[in-house]
């Protein structure tokens, strides 16, 4: 072919430099067949490229495109004990004023039951729940139901797991409360029920603790009055029966009468001794032996109710002195039940546990979440690192393998 030509004709039709023969003996090479491997690498590699970051692309379509507003309101309160204010020292108030100690508080209880399946029902029974969370106009990855969580208590559970967070900060105590919601009127009302329901829970907490503390003080005052009512009621009957009230002072009456009558019988043998020293025929004699012998005889007869034996007062005051005995061992028993029952109250109103609202729930006027430009940025981030170690290993690899076939 002449030198002319082979300047006209492209490039992919025209022959090599080195080529001398004739036209018609080409090699049949062409430009799809010399460019087709470069289009397969370039085409391996755009996919390759948009595969690694898809997740950043997707993420910037949807939270710069697509996804909804959420309006978020804010509570902050503190759970602590009524033994706090009495148990804390100067110290350690002012460490915890300046963030360095924690404050005694029984937060975790409280943090566990707001994001708890009966806070969620106790919710549902005063607010639409699902209705605030099925806006039209939202998103479909953020309205619910969706096709992550399916219209069931359970899905509706899972679901306000990522619209309602408790976050306690260990040092100060405080709690902090966050709802998200499409609309801030929605977001406010279900962290002041949030909040109702927890002081509730609070409250039944207290109730439980109170009841479990001073139910057995209570247990042991019901056992120490009827033993009390027990013994009394022994005693009014022993006192029915013998016609007496008290049995130790009757005995100490009859003991008593018992040392008069021996001290009128000493008396009146001594007057005998002297009648029969002046005049052994004395008619005084005889009244005055009279006299002796029936001292002797009382004094025999009372003696006899005092002696040992069945119905005699020395029985009837055994018996009484050992229902007295156990009357007083029951009184005695509900006296230290009643101070033991009042310790207990008050043990258990030192244990008591208060919700102190620190922040009120504050109605947003400007929606802050999604945080689109922080999260955009931290998934573009992500997969550039992802990018950048995958492109290191695979140049690690091809250098290995290059190294290998060279020796």
């Amino acid at each position: 072919m002449p030198r002319l030509t082979r300047g006209l004709l492209p490039g992919w039709l025209a022959r090599p430099a080195a080529y001398q023969g004739d036209i018609g003996t080409l090699p049949p090479y062409s430009l799809g067949t010399r460019r087709l491997p470069r289009r397969r690498a370039r085409f391996r590699r755009l996919a390759l490229f948009l595969l690694m970051f898809a997740p950043s692309l997707l993420t910037t379509i949807y939270y710069g495109l697509i996804a909804t507003n959420r309006y978020v309101s804010q509570a902050a309160y503190v759970v602590r004990s009524g033994n706090d204010a009495s148990a804390a020292t100067g110290l350690t108030s002012l460490l915890t004023m300046l963030g360095v100690g924690r404050s005694e508080s029984d937060g975790h209880e409280v943090e566990a039951f707001l994001t708890s399946r009966e806070a969620v029902q106790g919710l549902a029974e005063h607010l639409p729940l699902a209705s605030m969370f099925d806006a039209s106009w939202a998103d479909p990855l953020s309205r619910y139901p969706n096709l992550l969580f399916s219209n069931t208590q359970e899905g509706l559970y899972r679901y306000l797991q990522n619209r309602i967070s408790v976050r306690l900060d260990e040092i100060s105590g405080v709690q902090t409360l966050r709802v998200e919601t499409f609309r801030p009127e929605d977001s406010v009302r279900i962290a002041m029920d949030l909040l109702d329901l927890a002081e509730h829970q609070v409250n039944k907490l207290n109730e439980r603790s109170e009841r479990d503390a001073i139910g057995h003080a209570e247990q042991d005052l019901a056992v120490a009055q009827q033993r009390l009512v027990d013994a009394q009621v022994a005693l009014t009957a022993f006192r029915d029966r013998e016609l007496m009230i008290n049995a130790t002072q009757n005995a100490a009456a009859l003991i008593e009468l018992i040392a008069k009558l021996e001290t009128q019988l000493a008396d009146t043998r001594v007057e005998i001794a002297q009648t029969l020293s002046v005049s052994s025929n004395s008619p005084q004699l005889g009244p005055l032996r009279a006299k002796e012998q029936a001292l002797v005889d009382e004094i025999g007869r009372e003696k006899a109710q005092v002696a040992p034996g069945q119905g005699n007062l020395a029985a009837k005051l055994a018996e009484f002195e050992r229902l007295d005995l156990q009357k007083t061992f029951a009184d005695k028993s509900v006296q230290a039940a009643m101070a033991e029952l009042e310790l207990a109250r008050s043990e258990a109103r030192r244990q008591h546990v208060f919700l102190d609202r620190v922040v009120e729930p504050n109605l947003p006027d400007e929606p802050t979440e999604p945080r689109r430009l922080e999260t955009i940025v931290t998934v573009w981030g992500l997969n550039a690192i992802a990018w950048g170690v995958t492109w290191l290993l695979v140049t690690g690899l091809r250098e290995h393998a290059r190294a290998s076939s060279t020796d």
